[in-house]
């Protein structure tokens, strides 16, 4: 290779860097106009009634500009006025945009909320909370308890110390109680509710009660019973069907936790009297 054609290569590949090299400031002006353009267009759609794609141009609009002064203000109506408005009903979703077939669609406030939460959670603005028990209530009072759940667990995990974190902590264990009635439930979960039913007692007990507090506390406490009843139950059921397979020795091994830890139960006394004939198999065989 000549001098002259190495030199011809390097100041092309100069100049090329040169062309597509844009300084850092320039990019962020350039993100900056972006922003602002996508924003305006969000306003005029959400003027014009288009409150779900107003949204996304929100959203789009924020990822190009975070330091817009307006951040605030917009997520708080990407909250309240259209997150909130689908859930509640008071914006209907029509068939391919067209206007008929109008029906509410909750699910979609849901969505929305959650995102701008998540995506906007690091400004630590205090509705984002607020909108977070929104949509737990929701779920918790149409008997999703499941989902439910998982808002609660949310405002606990990162908005700690909130308003809401004692009422929360309650609704939290209600919801893990509710999913599991019955000798069928997960030990697992009913185990987690009476967690936060004892973390709510405590609370409650330290700081002598919060007005109108009491029918939760009393509930708390039902609840605690219940689930001690519970698990003896689930555990002479598994002791029964051990003694049904014929499994002497299984179904001792479960007859015996009941006077030893549920002695206060009516189900320790049906174990006493099964562990007798358990005892009395294991001694026929042998």
């Amino acid at each position: 290779m000549t001098k002259k054609l190495a030199t011809i290569i390097l100041l092309g590949v100069i100049a090329s860097a040169g062309c597509y090299a844009m300084p850092e400031e320039e990019i962020y002006i350039r993100d900056i106009r972006k922003g602002i353009a996508i924003l305006a267009e969000a306003d005029e759609l959400f003027d014009r009634g288009e409150f779900y794609k107003a949204y996304r141009q929100y959203e789009r609009g924020l990822k190009f500009y975070p330091d817009c002064p307006r951040r605030a203000q917009i997520v708080s109506r990407e909250i309240t006025q259209i997150g909130y408005a689908y859930l509640d009903g008071q914006i209907k979703h029509s068939f391919l945009g067209t206007g008929l077939f109008k029906h509410e669609t909750p699910e979609r406030g849901i969505e929305i909320i959650q995102t701008v939460v998540r995506s906007h959670i690091s400004q630590r603005y205090s509705f984002l909370a607020d909108a977070e028990y929104k949509i737990g209530t929701w779920l918790f009072e149409r008997g999703e308890y499941y989902r439910a759940a998982y808002e609660f667990e949310y405002i606990l995990d990162n908005f700690e110390g909130s308003y809401w974190t004692t009422i929360v902590e309650f609704l939290l264990a209600e919801s893990y109680y509710l999913q599991n009635i019955g000798p069928a439930f997960d030990q697992a979960t009913l185990d987690d509710a009476a967690k936060y039913f004892h973390i709510y007692l405590d609370k409650m007990e330290t700081s002598g009660g919060a007005p109108g507090s009491e029918e939760r506390t009393a509930l708390a406490k039902k609840r605690l019973e219940k689930i001690h009843r519970l698990k003896a139950e689930k555990i002479f059921i598994n002791g029964m069907f051990y003694y049904n397979m014929s499994d002497w020795r299984a179904a001792r091994f479960e007859f015996r936790k009941l006077p030893a830890d549920f002695g206060d139960t009516e189900w320790a006394t049906e174990a006493e009297r099964m562990l007798e004939e358990t005892q009395a198999r294991i001694d026929e065989e042998a």
